[in-house]
């Protein structure tokens, strides 16, 4: 088994060939069998402050950097149910938390209620994030209501984005094998509508996107390529 390491630009399919093409020195490699398996990113805002605050302020992870913001003050932008539960966690140890979302809380109604109970969590409904507030540190956000026209200003320590998550499967969109959301469509099989071409993970259009089912793809997908290259060979 050869392991190598490169930034996929385009995949050709060329019927029993398939061409990788890579960033690096336009680097190419030949297969008959690929599984595409590369993810999820979150979905960010775009706006002012975001690139500067980004890891050093801005976080996508409550799990990974949550506890250092033991005590102090934070500010969650989402309203589904990741948004929802990863607040209800930073709540357990934050001072406060300020959860601000572009519509209302479509996440499940228990855990919108837990959430709404909590004495240290404030929740502001229907707002645009304009911009992190510029300066040497992270110090918030600015927030304007879609309804009203009301201008907010949120202080924190930190910020969690949860608004989604994007495929990374630009390289792939020539294929023929995505949905409308830019999701690999993959059957049962993990085959895709392209013969050879194989899909698997979170960057599969599918219903739960968890490691089980990815590790779970992995598998079906492994063997689903072994049996095409057996096929094409024999």
């Amino acid at each position: 088994i050869a392991f190598d390491y490169g930034t996929v630009k385009s995949i050709t399919d060329e019927g029993k060939v398939k061409r990788v093409l890579c960033e690096e020195d336009d680097k190419e490699f030949t297969a008959k069998a690929i599984i595409l398996a590369t993810g999820t990113r979150p979905r960010c805002l775009d706006i002012p402050g975001e690139d500067k605050f980004r890891g050093n302020g801005i976080s996508w992870c409550a799990i990974c950097d949550g506890a250092q913001y033991r005590d102090r003050d934070v500010v969650v932008i989402g309203g589904g149910n990741s948004a929802v539960e990863e607040s209800i966690y930073l709540a357990e140890m934050a001072k406060k938390v300020t959860v601000v979302t572009m519509l209302d809380l479509p996440a499940d109604p228990m855990a919108c209620d837990k959430l709404k109970s909590l004495p240290n969590v404030e929740v502001h409904e229907w707002f645009d994030i304009k911009e992190f507030l510029p300066g040497a540190v992270f110090t918030g956000l600015r927030a304007v209501s879609s309804k009203t026209g009301e201008e907010i200003v949120v202080y924190g320590d930190g910020a969690f984005e949860y608004i989604g998550l994007q495929p990374v499967t630009e390289p792939f969109a020539g294929l023929g094998i995505l949905e409308s959301h830019g999701y690999i469509e993959a059957n049962e099989r993990m085959e895709t509508a392209v013969p050879g071409i194989f899909g698997a993970g979170d960057s599969n259009s599918k219903l739960l996107r968890q490691i089980v089912t990815a590790c779970s793809d992995g598998a079906v997908a492994a063997q689903s390529a072994a049996a095409y290259k057996k096929k094409c060979m024999g």
